[in-house]
């Protein structure tokens, strides 16, 4: 799936796990969410990599959306919770930097990046992956994105007063 929608997920996690105003974020409560967020993200990767999907988005701009929705995050988010949304975001992204993201660096800037032999995450090989490219399944691929987008939009509604600055 486009890391931007992995990026959105991770926006709705951190609402969700948002920490209260004031609470301290080296407490061990807030470290233990900052863990639950990155691990969660990853989670959710896996699970929508491994639903059936197309890719609505072009790589290029794909990734330039998902990069671009972060500093704009943060820039609307109480600030208690920018650590928080680091982490998510670091766990959304991390099974796509170690699987392919050294590829897409060589294949965008030429350079050459060490990277594994094999797939680290199983969503990542063909036979776990939800990825269609021949257009067969589009309208369940659209059922899945835009039902993801509701599910996260609505929980960023539901926490927006502690979570956002409103």
């Amino acid at each position: 799936m486009n890391i931007t929608f992995h990026v959105i997920g991770s926006f709705a996690t951190a609402a969700v796990l948002n920490l209260d105003k004031g609470e301290n974020w080296l407490a061990p409560r807030a470290l233990a969410k900052y863990l639950v967020g990155f691990t969660v993200g990853v989670i959710v990767h896996g699970i929508l990599d491994a639903s059936p999907h197309q890719y609505p988005l072009t790589s290029k701009i794909d990734v330039i959306l998902a990069a671009l929705l972060l500093p704009l995050f943060l820039l609307v988010s109480q600030k208690q919770n920018l650590l928080l949304i680091l982490f998510c975001y670091a766990g959304c992204v991390f099974p796509d930097v170690v699987d392919l993201g050294p590829a897409m660096v060589e294949k965008y800037f030429q350079i050459s990046l060490p990277r594994l032999s094999f797939r680290l995450f199983p969503w990542h090989l063909k036979q776990y992956s939800g990825s269609i490219y021949d257009g067969s399944r589009a309208v369940e691929s659209a059922f899945y994105h835009v039902s993801f987008s509701l599910i996260c939009l609505s929980l960023l509604f539901a926490n927006r007063k502690s979570f956002l600055k409103v």
